[in-house]
């Protein structure tokens, strides 16, 4: 059994992730395995929850490999705080936001800090078309928001046979992890 929490980023992955440690029957993961190449890329084992919002640009090899076997999360955010959290986020670092604008938009000259929001926006609808599509082929799915998550990581818990301490993973919610706006 695995979960894969799928959305844009900047949307509570952090969170889910740290939620997800208090199970005794799961190990849990932010990106964990961002960094590798190939069949590597996916190679999470049983009993995992990964959340990792490049796995949207994998959905085809991420559902060749498991299938209707995980539970796949989708976990969403206010739009418009996606986006202006991305718009802060951007500046100056590596991140999916610059790859989107630059590399998937094929752009080589700088954006104003207004293209910079409708990069963002782009990217946030893209995504969230993309994981939908994915979704609606997969029989075990949760919709969550970050506004008000626990109905949805209730539904994650006992989907996933997740074994643990709900109380302390549910308190979770309550704490701002890598928050940044």
């Amino acid at each position: 059994m695995r979960i894969f929490c799928l959305g844009t980023g900047r949307s509570g992955t952090t969170t889910f992730t740290r939620a997800l440690e208090h199970a005794t029957n799961y190990t849990s993961g932010h990106e964990s395995r961002a960094s590798m190449l190939g069949a590597e890329r996916l190679d999470y084992p049983d009993w995992h929850a990964e959340a990792d919002n490049r796995l949207t640009w994998m959905l085809g090899p991420l559902g060749e490999r498991f299938g209707a076997d995980p539970v796949y999360v989708h976990l969403t955010r206010d739009r418009d705080s996606v986006i202006d959290s991305f718009r802060e986020r951007h500046r100056g670092r590596i991140s999916i936001l610059r790859a989107f604008g630059f590399g998937i938009i094929s752009r080589r000259d700088p954006y104003s800090d207004d293209e910079w929001a409708e990069v963002a926006a782009t990217y946030v609808d893209t995504v969230t078309a993309n994981v939908r599509a994915f979704l609606t082929h997969q029989p075990r799915v949760v919709e969550m928001t970050l506004e008000a998550p626990l109905d949805g990581f209730a539904r994650v818990w006992d989907m996933g046979g997740v074994d643990g301490d709900y109380s302390a993973a549910a308190a979770e919610w309550t704490v701002r992890h890598n928050a940044r706006q």
